[in-house]
């Protein structure tokens, strides 16, 4: 991937598609989306596709290599323009619903590691926003994520008609990926309750592919839209290729408890765990002590050394050691 591997600004075009399809191909399978090639017998792989008269779902055959003209379709979708605009001035809205067409909706790989979140603004308050104060409040959300909760997306895209973004987390057990949902979806939620979140599941129904025109890239770790899709394809394979951004459960739930107590009410303990929640429900007092955290057998529930990474998030933070 000789472009990719440059900081040169690399132009999207088809020509670039054609020669770095294969990474393409990485970035998807790497996301979560069930790109298979090949399936049982019983088997068939369910698509939504955008056509001419809206999102249309059918099941593909098992026809090696369709999947992929599907996929090449909706990347080069970008491209698309109506001759018959003949230089007329087109609303950006028009122009997204125009280039919606053959953008590609798969579910999720039954062994992916990825959370995705599709987050809706669609309520009018977010329309009136310019897009850089519509980007600006998406980032704050971000921010209260990480502030709360220690997770730190590893991709990320924002609709340029201000109707949403795409999140995707990574999280180090698959098996907490509802629950880790529900801290995340809490944690946006009390920041603000017009905010809509839906939560990829497997075999559910299907969600666009990234890189459509009306979702831009945004930077995680430069915390800025980029326009430049080798760019924002080139930083996304990279932090994929890291372990920092990996969410354990018990140590998003151990910084929450830490940082904002106040989240963590039994109801809300009882809807991610049930009534048997190894937490203790110890609150924060008004004067902003804190009680002990005890550690017991049930904390280190997952493994991985657990606890000592609650322990040194909370050091790292100024808290001392009892």
């Amino acid at each position: 991937m000789s472009e990719i591997g440059t900081n040169n600004i690399v132009k999207y075009s088809k020509k670039y598609i054609s020669g770095n399809f294969s990474y393409f191909i990485e970035l998807l399978y790497r996301l979560g989306f069930d790109i298979r090639k090949e399936f049982e017998n019983s088997e068939k792989k369910r698509i939504t596709y955008f056509s001419k008269e809206g999102y249309k779902t059918f099941f593909l055959n098992n026809r090696r290599n369709q999947i992929f003209g599907f996929i090449s379709n909706h990347f080069l979708s970008r491209f698309r323009i109506d001759e018959g605009w003949n230089g007329k001035k087109i609303s950006q809205w028009d122009l997204a619903e125009f280039r919606k067409y053959k953008n590609l909706a798969l579910s999720e790989h039954p062994n992916s590691d990825i959370l995705y979140i599709d987050l809706d603004t669609h309520n009018p308050v977010y329309s009136s926003l310019s897009f850089t104060s519509y980007v600006q409040f998406i980032q704050s959300l971000l921010n209260e994520v990480e502030l709360n909760l220690g997770c730190v997306p590893v991709f990320c895209e924002i609709s340029r008609v201000k109707r949403g973004v795409h999140i995707y987390f990574r999280t180090q057990d698959t098996r907490d990926k509802d629950k880790i949902f529900l801290l995340i979806e809490g944690v946006l939620k009390n920041s603000d309750n017009r905010i809509k979140l839906e939560l990829r599941k497997e075999q559910g129904k299907g969600y666009r592919l990234p890189f459509a025109w009306d979702y831009l890239p945004y930077s995680i770790e430069r915390k800025t839209i980029v326009r430049s899709i080798p760019m924002a394809l080139k930083e996304t394979l990279r932090i994929l290729d890291s372990k920092l951004y990996k969410i354990n459960y018990n140590t998003a739930t151990g910084v929450l408890y830490q940082n904002n107590a106040e989240l963590l009410s039994e109801s809300f303990i009882s809807k991610i765990e049930g009534s048997g929640s190894i937490w203790k429900k110890e609150r924060l007092n008004k004067e902003g002590e804190s009680n002990s955290f005890q550690i017991t057998e049930g904390n280190r529930v997952g493994g991985e050394k657990t606890i000592f990474k609650v322990l040194n998030y909370c050091l790292s933070q100024g808290m001392d050691y009892e």
